[in-house]
């Protein structure tokens, strides 16, 4: 009879239970996790970033300008004459600035669009190239996706890159001077910003996912640590005030903790106005000086994890100078 070979239960990682490392053991490492912060969905918080963080500028900015710069080479064997008519027309349309703009809205909020303006069409109906007459179209209208409203209950049926897709768009904001159009999704040039996996993507009306909501964690560490040090330009110091029974003036409370309170704020202001510190005759001042060491290379980690997380070389990101082998420095 064949000896029962006994299962034995394995896990795909490594502990060591003794010295309590890994991730099924009681360590604080074993407490890590990742959840959803859903930043894109902080419309608000989203644009005071953009307007107050020039980080948050160059990380949607960048790539839309290095596009859309110096339009497109027209390669094509048609007249030299007729090739600028048609250049002249393109910024007479001013379409490199109204896909500049789709392509950084659609990164800041996660999804945009460019409305295809075709004077003289129903924008219901779907758009055919055949029937667009000559002087007709009139450019590009740029909504973001908090202008447009997805109707999620018609979708797109025919085979192609666009099955699934919502078939229709409802404009929602008309302050732009739009009406509130039901447009045909032909008529709209759809820009998501980073892509998400099916279920994540209902959760944002099925829109894509803002580029700040990667490094929102990395940019407050960052500007945390520059804020921090130029902190230590005004007072890099710790500074110890020793008070006869401040014990019991807490303990007690009223107007003698009030009185000590409003010593504490005296002291604060003068010593940061004058340079000058009021104390009475039976306390003691004292400061203990202190540094930071390698907050330079702190920041130029958080720079590299930035520059990372939004995928623009940190040359482009941050406009630093090359460094290392191959670049004069080394």
């Amino acid at each position: 009879m064949a000896k029962q070979v006994k299962r034995v239960a394995t896990a795909d990682s490594y502990d060591n239970f003794i010295a309590r490392v890994g991730m099924q053991q009681p360590n604080q490492h074993a407490a890590s996790t990742y959840r959803a912060n859903y930043t894109s969905r902080n419309r608000l918080l989203v644009e005071w970033a953009y307007r107050s963080s020039w980080i948050i500028g160059v990380a949607v900015d960048a790539i839309p300008d290095d596009m859309t710069k110096k339009g497109v080479r027209i390669t094509s064997e048609i007249e030299p004459k007729r090739r600028g008519i048609l250049e002249s027309k393109f910024e007479e349309l001013q379409l490199w600035e109204a896909l500049n703009e789709a392509l950084k809205w659609s990164r800041l909020y996660g999804g945009a669009g460019a409305l295809i303006l075709i004077e003289g069409q129903a924008p219901l109906t779907p758009l055919i190239l055949d029937k667009v007459g000559k002087g007709s179209f009139k450019g590009l209208a740029v909504l973001d996706r908090w202008m447009l409203n997805p109707q999620l209950m018609r979708r797109i049926k025919t085979l192609g890159p666009h099955l699934g897709k919502p078939e229709f768009y409802d404009i929602v904001t008309t302050a732009q001077g739009l009406p509130a159009w039901t447009l045909h999704h032909s008529r709209l040039i759809r820009m998501d910003g980073v892509k998400l996996p099916y279920q994540q993507k209902i959760t944002e009306n099925e829109w894509g996912m803002s580029v700040v909501e990667r490094i929102f964690d990395r940019l407050t560490s960052y500007d945390s640590t520059s804020v921090g040090a130029a902190q230590l330009s005004y007072k890099a110091h710790l500074r110890t005030m020793k008070v006869k029974k401040l014990r019991e003036l807490i303990g007690m409370g009223g107007k003698g903790l009030e009185s000590l309170l409003k010593q504490m704020d005296m002291v604060r202001q003068y010593q940061t106005n004058e340079g000058m510190t009021l104390i009475d005759a039976e306390d003691t001042f004292e400061t203990h000086s202190y540094t930071f060491a390698g907050l330079s290379d702190l920041l130029s980690e958080f720079k590299e994890d930035i520059a990372g997380a939004v995928g623009i070389p940190l040359v482009r990101m941050f406009r630093q100078s090359p460094k290392g082998f191959s670049t004069g420095d080394a």
